[in-house]
């Protein structure tokens, strides 16, 4: 990566350290937003990117509808920073809200929110836009 990708990655890194919560329970930062009048949260771990600007190592979804409030707030600070996202697409066990998803399932999701499967790999990246 050359310095002006890193410094794009830094910048992420620290607007969603600064849009979230320390989590006391375990790594990772807690993240939500208020959807129809209910709290939604999750907890999402966040790294440099390889092939992108930033890399989700996990997200667990604490509330139904966590894990799509945390990421509507991550692409929305990617956005405004022209930065690129990646991704693992594998289903992690059952979060607190209580759901798992399939493979299958879990890429539709990150379709969804603007993910592409790389080659017929797990590997989904979110291309940088402004």
């Amino acid at each position: 990566m050359t310095d002006t990708e890193t410094d794009v990655a830094e910048v992420v890194l620290r607007a969603f350290h600064a849009a979230s919560h320390e989590n006391p329970l375990a790594r990772g930062r807690l993240v939500g937003m208020r959807v129809d009048g209910v709290d939604r949260w999750a907890v999402v771990i966040l790294r440099h990117g390889l092939d992108a600007d930033v890399h989700v190592e996990e997200v667990w979804s604490v509330t139904r509808g966590g894990g799509r409030a945390a990421m509507t707030v991550l692409c929305a600070i990617a956005d405004t920073h022209g930065a690129s996202i990646e991704l693992d697409a594998i289903p992690l066990k059952a979060g607190p809200a209580g759901v798992q998803m399939t493979r299958k399932r879990l890429r539709r999701w990150y379709a969804s929110l603007g993910f592409r499967q790389v080659l017929s790999s797990d590997t989904m990246i979110r291309p940088a836009r402004q």
